[in-house]
């Protein structure tokens, strides 16, 4: 719970800071098809995916397309392969 200062007390109604914090979600689903598609695609490309020993460069492809056109919803399996490979251009060998 928030510990309230004497000033959140005096101008911020207390059913805003007296609760349960709450989390939030990610779209996931939604920034690889739109705003960042291009940081995805290069990462998800044969030549990226070959270039670090990632030898199922056709299926991850095929999910890429299939969550691209909306076909099905592969944003976890996409976001686990699109954070090896910034953590591969992160930390090459």
């Amino acid at each position: 719970m928030y510990l309230a200062s004497g000033v959140t007390e005096r101008h911020v109604p207390a059913d805003l800071y007296e609760r349960p914090e709450t989390g939030f979600g990610v779209p996931i689903v939604a920034w690889p098809r739109g705003p960042l598609r291009d940081r995805a695609e290069n990462p998800l490309s044969p030549s990226a995916l070959a270039a670090d020993y990632i030898r199922a460069a056709g299926p991850i492809r095929r999910l890429w397309q299939e969550h691209l056109s909306g076909a099905q919803n592969w944003q976890h399996r996409l976001w686990v392969v699109l954070m090896l490979q910034a953590w591969r251009r992160r930390w090459p060998r």
